[in-house]
């Protein structure tokens, strides 16, 4: 069984309510900790209904006094807060829910709370509490992080090796006076040509066998190849002329 309250509240966004000594109504004398409650801000004092759901940390009955026949059971509380209201509910969205024999959760809760317009403790129904909980922000359960596919991929991949050369003109002409690294044969395999001899090539041509690497434009393969060009000696032409 869920409870309701209505009373004067100081801070509506406090993560901790206390009540002292309040008037039980409709079954609200037997609320007890771990109950669920509803809490709403006195329109009597300034409220604004409906402000926030909670559990009731302690409860504690006010022991009657004694010469006073008739007295209305009273209960001291302590609720934590869990959720805030997200949407506005009090006397000016339930005044219009007057039949009281709809059957319907509003019209229990104006019924309850403003037919007499008193701060009280209340009992609800299951119906009510359930119709209250839809103005309240649903806290969605937090899944485990998944890590995404391309993460997993990355982390499987080799990494490419970095070129050995790092200057910033990687492949340009031998220059005396240059930092070291600036010939275009420094790091390779003196056994693996930069060019070399086409086999299936009857006027000796010479063909580029040379790997790629991140650090290859096609600026610097330009240049590359403008300067081995220019080093390869000149060949007579083959071609006889005729007269």
């Amino acid at each position: 069984m869920a409870f309701v309250i209505k009373a004067e509240v100081y801070d509506p966004r406090a993560k901790t309510f206390a009540f002292t000594a309040q008037k039980t109504m409709y079954g609200g004398k037997h609320i007890t900790e771990g109950d669920i409650v509803f809490v709403f801000a006195s329109e009597n004092e300034g409220g604004q209904g409906l402000i926030a759901r909670g559990v009731v940390t302690s409860a504690e009955a006010i022991a009657k006094k004694r010469a006073i026949v008739r007295q209305t059971p009273r209960v001291s509380l302590t609720i934590r807060r869990t959720a805030l209201a997200k949407r506005p509910l009090g006397r000016r969205e339930l005044k219009l829910l007057a039949d009281w024999n709809d059957g319907q959760p509003g019209t229990e809760l104006n019924f309850k709370f403003y037919r007499q317009a008193t701060n009280k403790i209340a009992g609800i129904s299951d119906d009510a509490a359930a119709f209250l909980d839809t103005f309240f922000w649903r806290q969605r359960q937090r899944e485990p992080r998944r890590r995404a596919s391309w993460a997993i991929s990355v982390s499987l991949t080799a990494r490419v090796p970095s070129p050995v050369c790092r200057t910033e003109r990687c492949g340009a002409p031998p220059v005396r006076g240059k930092e070291a690294c600036s010939h275009p044969f420094e790091g390779r395999d003196p056994f693996k040509p930069f060019f070399r001899s086409d086999s299936g090539n009857a006027e000796g041509r010479l063909s580029m066998s040379r790997a790629l690497t991140l650090a290859s434009t096609l600026e610097t393969l330009k240049k590359e190849a403008k300067h081995w060009l220019r080093a390869c000696p000149r060949r007579p032409c083959l071609h006889s002329s005729t007269s």
